[in-house]
């Protein structure tokens, strides 16, 4: 029988193994959404939510090579459209790895290469670029033929609920996949 050694019996692994996992984030704990609509709502004072699954991002809902990581995620509240801002204290560098590890096999990940693919219109890192996105679309005016549902004031704050049938081909349906695709 093959006896493998554990890391409490190894201290240099068990050192490498401690050094891996304080350059370790949870996806899930670190990633913050927020949904906007005005310029003064980009701020971390804006109510969020975590992710309550990132595996299909983050491979095991962790994100290596950062310290003191925080990855904002703003959405437009009706657009999607997404400006993604990230923050960390330290970045782990390949040197480091080389003389933890032995080989400079492992990196920092990626975090907006590894986010594109979820954004199919795309997003941006660029603050000012996003605010003036929020005016344009909160200026956009809402597809035609549509029901509403529902409306109020919350907070001095008006809303409405509409309701859009989106059939093939129908000529509504076109012009709403349309809005959404901005």
């Amino acid at each position: 029988m093959l006896r493998t050694e554990t890391p409490a019996e190894n201290p240099a692994k068990r050192q490498k193994i401690e050094a891996s996992q304080a350059w370790t984030s949870d996806s899930n704990k670190c990633v913050f959404f927020r949904l906007v609509r005005f310029a003064n709502e980009v701020c971390e004072e804006t109510p969020y939510f975590n992710p309550e699954f990132s595996h299909q991002i983050f491979e095991e809902e962790e994100i290596f090579g950062y310290e003191g990581l925080r990855v904002n995620v703003y959405l437009h509240a009706v657009t999607y459209h997404a400006y993604v801002e990230i923050e960390y204290t330290k970045k782990i560098s390949s040197s480091w790895i080389q003389r933890q590890f032995g080989a400079a096999s492992k990196e920092a990940d990626d975090i907006a290469k590894l986010l594109k693919p979820v954004f199919p219109q795309g997003f941006t890192t660029d603050k000012a670029a996003f605010l003036s996105t929020l005016t344009e679309s909160n200026s956009a005016a809402l597809p035609s033929n549509a029901q509403l549902v529902a409306q109020g004031t919350v907070d001095g704050v008006s809303w409405q609920m509409q309701r859009f049938h989106l059939a093939e081909g129908s000529p509504q349906g076109k012009q709403v996949r349309e809005w959404h695709q901005r």
